[in-house]
């Protein structure tokens, strides 16, 4: 498998261009990155409800088709802007929205740091309308979906019911079944319907609601400290209004139902997908995966050993097969 990857990268070497690496990893996100992702347009659309979505698009001279990038939650768009200065040789353009409630997007509590939904089936129909109002405005040869995380859920349960638009799919560490700890999902369920029942919904869950504070060490995103400081350290300092304090009781429960949902949907999927997946993957569960990949009738599954959930700010020997992954997939 290791020689396949090292071949695909050797074969793509007219694409890859991407990775700027960690040495010297300020300074080149500075003078290469941050030009490229300011170069892009910005856009607002009405989610349903009417909640603000923001959004971000990046074309392609010439283009041969399009990615639509779905962010985990509570991350925005501007912290994939390595990932879309990565792909920027591929010939697609590139659209990627925030969600409600997190990034740039509208808030729908008074405490714009607390992550809340009303119904999980709001993500997937604020994306219906990013793709009908925004990415389906041009028509595009192709298009392709990365969802990451929170994000997959939202992209599957997508496809299952519009899969004809897409000509393939890439999940990175998708929730498709939430690791709930020390509390099995059996009773985590029950739990939160009671208490978002009893007037709980817009509190904080269980041991959310701290100020953001992290350190590197032992964090459970990445290994690599470059990215993780760029993130943690620059971006967000820069950006406060993007920050949260952590998810509601709300979110936790319709979260639980969003990935059985999405296994669910998996049946409905022809399509092909690619599923990324992280050997130290402490917010999602292997048995998600391995239930959707089995109920898909085109999974083809990549796991990366030694890596954290965020896979696409992970170190550079990591994160550069992930690339090769997704832009292998993209040409085949």
């Amino acid at each position: 498998m290791k020689k396949n990857v090292w071949l695909i990268i050797l074969i793509l070497i007219p694409y890859l261009l991407f990775p700027i690496g960690e040495d010297q990893y300020q300074k080149k996100y500075m003078n290469e990155v941050v030009p490229y992702y300011e170069s892009g347009y910005f856009g607002t659309f009405s989610g349903t409800g009417g909640i603000r979505i923001n959004y971000a698009f990046f074309e392609a001279p010439e283009e041969q088709g399009a990615l639509v990038i779905l962010p985990g939650i509570p991350e925005s768009y501007i912290k994939y802007a390595e990932l879309v200065y990565d792909l920027r040789n591929t010939g697609f353009s590139i659209y990627i929205m925030d969600h409600r409630g997190v990034g740039f997007s509208g808030r729908m509590l008074e405490d714009p740091e607390k992550i809340y939904v009303k119904r999980y089936t709001d993500y997937v129909d604020d994306l219906g309308i990013f793709m009908d109002t925004v990415v389906n405005a041009k028509e595009h040869e192709k298009l392709f979906m990365i969802g990451h995380s929170s994000g997959g859920q939202t992209g599957a349960l997508y496809l299952s019911e519009h899969q004809d638009l897409f000509s393939g799919a890439v999940f990175s560490s998708p929730l498709f079944k939430v690791n709930t700890g020390n509390i099995p999902g059996w009773v985590a369920r029950p739990l939160l319907a009671i208490l978002v029942t009893f007037g709980g919904g817009k509190k904080y869950a269980f041991g959310q609601g701290e100020k953001y504070v992290k350190t590197f060490e032992g964090n459970p995103l990445t290994h690599s400290r470059e990215r993780w400081s760029m993130w943690e350290k620059y971006i967000l300092p820069q950006h406060p209004e993007i920050q949260s304090a952590g998810y509601t009781l709300r979110w936790a429960q319709v979260n639980l139902k969003g990935a059985a949902k999405a296994r669910r949907a998996a049946k409905k999927i022809t399509l092909p997908v690619l599923l990324l997946e992280a050997e130290e993957d402490e917010f999602t569960l292997p048995k998600g995966r391995d239930i959707f990949c089995r109920r898909a009738q085109n999974c083809t599954r990549r796991l990366f050993p030694g890596s954290r959930h965020e896979l696409f700010i992970e170190k550079d020997e990591i994160r550069d097969e992930v690339i090769a992954e997704i832009i292998g997939f993209i040409e085949r």
